[in-house]
């Protein structure tokens, strides 16, 4: 119980941290990384082009990472960071060559982008596409779950104890197997040497080698 709590609390600061961090990265989305990262080194100012170019890449970096912790925190499945990971990917070695290609060809390094361009500059400077999956894993998870939960309800479990004869039974270990050994009271019969069944441990008393 206690390892849960602590599990459900490292889950929540996790959530807590990526949510905080993806607001701060929207407030200073105007923010100039690289000359700012050159001043502190002490190197020369670079020009608005290269700027534009590292900016833009360090904000989907950081906003993808960051979707990517939040969704290792929400599901915990190495299975939906895999397909995060991958759409990560796609967006950083796809989509965004096209639009800084496009973008500084057409219109430059300015911060406004025309119709064209606008609903591509929204997926590098806002998390959208991993915003989007995180909904999908979400409906397919847990809402996909309950609605066949709820229309395919699962058989109600079979009473087999009643289906068989009063037993007094003691379990062993022989071989790296399970047998049972014990006395069919119906019977009067002892017997031993019974395999045991994995699922149900119902016993297999047809491989079973008795004696009185």
């Amino acid at each position: 119980m206690e390892n849960e709590k602590k599990q459900k609390l490292y889950s929540i600061s996790l959530i807590a941290i990526s949510l905080v961090s993806l607001a701060i990265v929207y407030v200073f989305q105007r923010w100039d990384y690289l000359n700012a990262f050159a001043r502190i080194f002490g190197a020369t100012e670079f020009g608005p082009t290269a700027a534009f170019v590292f900016n833009r890449t360090v904000r989907l970096i950081l906003n993808d990472a960051l979707c990517l912790l939040l969704i290792y925190a929400l599901f915990k499945d190495k299975k939906y960071l895999r397909i995060a990971f991958l759409v990560f990917c796609f967006e950083l070695f796809l989509i965004l060559p096209i639009y800084l290609t496009v973008k500084l060809l057409v219109e430059g390094s300015s911060e406004i982008s025309s119709p064209l361009l606008s609903p591509i500059h929204r997926l590098i400077v806002n998390p959208m596409l991993m915003l989007i999956l995180i909904v999908a894993f979400y409906y397919q998870r847990f809402w996909v779950l309950v609605f066949f939960t709820n229309h395919h309800p699962a058989p109600p479990p079979r009473k087999v104890e009643s289906e068989l004869p009063p037993l007094l039974v003691f379990f062993t270990n022989k071989g790296g197997q399970d047998v049972a050994m014990g006395r069919d009271t119906t019977k009067n019969v002892n017997f031993s040497g019974c395999k045991v069944g994995s699922d149900t441990g119902i016993l297999w008393t047809g491989e079973c080698r008795t004696f009185n």
